[in-house]
């Protein structure tokens, strides 16, 4: 037995003594892997239980740590605990796995600056548990610059983060249930904001006094993601009162970008319209440079374009599109029907690249109806945009094979520098 004991502390002495020196650690489950099975795990995890003298610290100067297992098997996440040195830490843990562990962060992780709850959440129950107050209540004794939760938090528990006062950058799925308190619009509420995302299945009176009360003045980034099941979730009006809360906030002259991502799970949702009047409003940001809108039902008249031309000429990137990549939690908007009627005309585009000379960005849709168009004026000419989409949108679908070549030229004299590669060609 002595000498079991004699190897074992042999083992763990050299195991601490190379773990010593790890500053990143990753520990990613997959137990169907034919390199790794389960019960091997278990086993090398017995044997750390066992061998590790008590008050021992395998990873006294580990920095970052990404931590994803199953519910079951999460008690793993202690073996990589006490970390004094640790700042940023991911896990994929639910709300009910993540409260202990919340508990015990001021204590093992005192250095912790970063905090990111990633998902997809390990539980296997559905919906998945929210994260309330009394949960992340114990993260305010951590000096945090950074929280983001995948899973969904109460109203209450961002109020509970909001008392941080070194939070910089929020990261949050809002559940907009009834019956929540909101924040008071008078007190201190995450005063020291400097960007902010925002994901929530529907618009409603919680999330607009969500806005109103950010005390911030710093703040200098909003995103909104929106993926709702009916226009009385989302609509024109809901989005243009929010854009009217971030044009009277305390960080209206700090703010630098806005971005709206507004999905419906139908495409064709009645009343879905979404036109200028949402971004209307932050004509008073002065300061925004960065100014994105991307949802299924996009309207841009000719009188919209000319409006964004004389409103927003100083602006370095602009969208307001139908079509958008992916989003994480909002994830693919495709255009709606009638995408032709609802793009900007091609002046409508021209009046944008004549008056916008600082972009560098544009992803706009364009409604192309003859070869006729597509003359090039020189002072419509825009050098400057690297990068963005342009997207044709063909009211006929026999004038697509004769235009479709004479658009790809028409763009590459009209912005030069603009990767014509990345463009798409969709039929209206």
């Amino acid at each position: 037995a002595s000498e079991q004991d004699s190897k074992a502390n042999t083992g763990i002495e050299r195991l601490a003594f190379y773990a010593s020196h790890v500053r990143t650690l990753v520990w990613h489950y997959n137990y169907d892997s034919s390199c790794l099975r389960k019960y091997s795990v278990e086993e090398f995890l017995q044997w750390l239980s066992q061998s590790t003298p008590p008050g021992l610290q395998l990873f006294p100067h580990l920095r970052l740590l990404k931590f994803a297992e199953d519910e079951e098997n999460y008690d793993v996440l202690y073996h990589f605990l006490p970390a004094p040195a640790l700042e940023e830490l991911h896990l994929n843990a639910n709300a009910l796995a993540a409260e202990p562990i919340f508990k015990n962060l001021p204590q093992y992780c005192p250095r912790l600056r970063s905090l990111r709850l990633t998902g997809p959440s390990n539980s296997r129950r559905f919906p998945h548990p929210v994260f309330k107050a009394k949960i992340v209540f114990p993260l305010s004794s951590i000096c945090l610059s950074q929280f983001d939760s995948h899973d969904f938090l109460t109203m209450d528990a961002v109020q509970a983060l909001s008392v941080i006062p070194s939070l910089r950058h929020l990261r949050i799925a809002l559940s907009t249930r009834a019956q929540q308190s909101v924040p008071l619009a008078n007190k201190p509420f995450l005063q020291s904001l400097e960007t902010l995302r925002i994901f929530t299945p529907h618009l409603n009176d919680a999330t607009l006094a969500l806005v109103k009360a950010l005390s911030s003045p710093c703040l200098r980034a909003f995103e909104l993601v929106v993926r709702a099941r009916s226009s009385d979730q989302l609509n024109e009006q809901l989005v243009a009162s929010h854009a009217v809360a971030l044009s009277e906030a305390p960080f209206k002259r700090a703010l630098r970008s806005v971005t709206f991502f507004l999905k419906y799970e139908t495409p064709a949702t009645p009343g879905g319209d979404i036109g200028i009047r949402v971004i209307q409003p932050l004509l008073r940001c002065e300061g925004l440079l960065t100014l994105q809108v991307f949802a299924q039902n996009i309207v841009l008249d000719m009188a919209a374009c000319q409006f964004i031309a004389s409103a927003f000429s100083h602006l370095e990137m602009f969208a307001f599109a139908d079509n958008y990549g992916n989003d994480v939690q909002g994830g693919v908007i495709i255009a709606g029907p009638f995408a032709a009627v609802r793009a900007a005309p091609l002046e409508g585009l021209l009046a944008i690249t004549k008056a916008c000379r600082r972009l560098r960005s544009l992803h706009i849709s364009v409604r192309i109806e003859s070869p006729e168009q597509l003359v090039i004026e020189d002072a419509a000419v825009l050098p400057t945009i690297v990068r963005g989409n342009i997207l044709p949108r063909y009211e006929s679908e026999e004038k697509d094979i004769e235009l479709r070549h004479l658009m790809g030229t028409y763009l590459g004299k009209l912005l030069p520098r603009w990767p014509l590669s990345r463009s798409v060609t969709v039929h209206g």
